[in-house]
């Protein structure tokens, strides 16, 4: 069974499950939107979006990558090390979730209870 780390703990996974799959699995709750497992995956929300080390192209030593990937569409492969919890990551969530969004896909109660930032929830995931 592959493991890989999530937010610095080791998480053993089933084999083929994406990224997202593992971390809901493992009692992470991860902000998502779009993903359903019965459903093809389409990485549309971009709520799942997470920070991944690869390989540096110089050195090949694991460095985070400068860009962000959706979870939903990442496989789980044994050694990955990725993270939700992290600034870019937030802030990555809390754009896609801004209040010309909340208003679409939250019920109307919700979307009154905004925090200081327009955001509905202070931290996300």
């Amino acid at each position: 069974m592959p493991k890989i780390i999530i937010d610095g703990q080791k998480v053993e996974c089933r084999p083929g499950v994406s990224v997202l799959q593992a971390a809901l699995e493992a009692g992470w709750n991860i902000p998502h939107y779009c993903y359903h497992p019965g459903l093809p995956v389409v990485a549309s929300c971009r709520l799942c979006l997470m920070e991944m080390k690869m390989p540096h192209p110089r050195t090949q030593e694991p460095v985070w990558a400068p860009k962000l990937f959706p979870a939903c569409h990442t496989p789980a492969k044994d050694g990955l090390e990725v993270r939700f919890d992290s600034p870019k990551v937030r802030d990555s969530q809390k754009h896609v979730l801004g209040p010309d969004v909340l208003p679409v896909i939250l019920p109307r109660d919700l979307v009154s209870d905004f925090d200081d930032l327009g955001h509905p929830m202070t931290r996300l995931g």
